[in-house]
């Protein structure tokens, strides 16, 4: 069986960026060419090799984090659960391992016979991360969770010391370059804009360091753009997002059309 080719997801948003805001339906060289671009912005944001990988621990797999990770557990679970030290260490550990949008186990109690047909009809419960709002429902699922890995306490700690940098955890200093406070979906609404990009894409299936990375290559491309000062952008990612957004610049070009001189 042959696979069907996949359309860079970047791609596919510079598109649909064509024609709902400009009016244009691309060439198929134009798409074609889209797509080359696309794909090299994705690599470009892969870049950091080994820190995108995962830990394992036991049968669990932890991710480094997500932006849809950092929310749930600075707004959620810290909250939650921050008077328990151990309880927030699993709850980190859970976040870490179903930020990339896994679906939340289903701890429905249902009968024999309607797993039997929710199974036959494919009918599965799709919620993530973002949709655990529940306290006390949350206390369930980490805690089945965690027993489920079949990992020691020093096995969920040691794979979460590998994904997470140990200074993220840690206060705030006047070093840091990005505040615990930072809006991130202010981050990924306008780096999504700005680079055309999905903004899924950077929530849930990428680390939260790479998504402020670039964040920050967006922002100096807009600065260096209109003029303003700014940090130089210097990395791949920075140079893919910059060629990325040329290209649309150059189709919307292309597909102007000269107004009719009325005699």
């Amino acid at each position: 069986m042959i696979l069907k080719p996949q359309l860079s997801r970047i791609a596919d948003a510079g598109i649909q960026e064509l024609r709902r805001d400009h009016g244009i339906e691309p060439t198929l060289d134009e798409i074609i060419w889209l797509h080359e671009l696309g794909k090299v912005q994705e690599s470009a944001g892969r870049i950091d090799g080994i820190l995108e990988g995962p830990a394992q621990a036991g049968n669990a797999f932890l991710w480094p984090m997500t932006i849809m990770a950092a929310q749930w557990f600075r707004n959620n679970a810290n909250k939650w659960f921050g008077t328990s030290p151990l309880f927030t260490m699993y709850a980190l550990a859970f976040a870490l391992a179903h930020g990339r949008g896994q679906a939340l186990p289903d701890t429905t109690k249902r009968s024999w016979s309607e797993r039997i047909v929710r199974r036959m009809l494919d009918l599965r419960d799709q919620r993530t991360l973002a949709d655990l709002q529940d306290r006390v429902e949350a206390i369930d699922m980490i805690s089945a969770w965690v027993g489920s890995t079949g990992a020691t306490k020093t096995e969920i700690e040691a794979a979460i010391d590998f994904v997470l940098p140990r200074q993220e955890l840690d206060e705030k200093t006047d070093d840091q370059p990005v505040s615990p406070g930072l809006n991130f979906d202010s981050v990924v609404h306008e780096l999504a804009v700005l680079s055309g990009t999905d903004p899924n894409y950077w929530r849930s299936q990428t680390s939260k360091d790479a998504t402020i990375r670039a964040y920050i290559n967006v922002i100096s491309i807009e600065r260096a753009r209109r003029g303003q000062n700014g940090p130089a952008v210097r990395d791949a990612l920075g140079d893919a997002i910059h060629n990325f957004r040329k290209a649309i610049s150059a189709i919307i070009k292309a597909h102007k059309v000269a107004p009719e001189v009325v005699e």
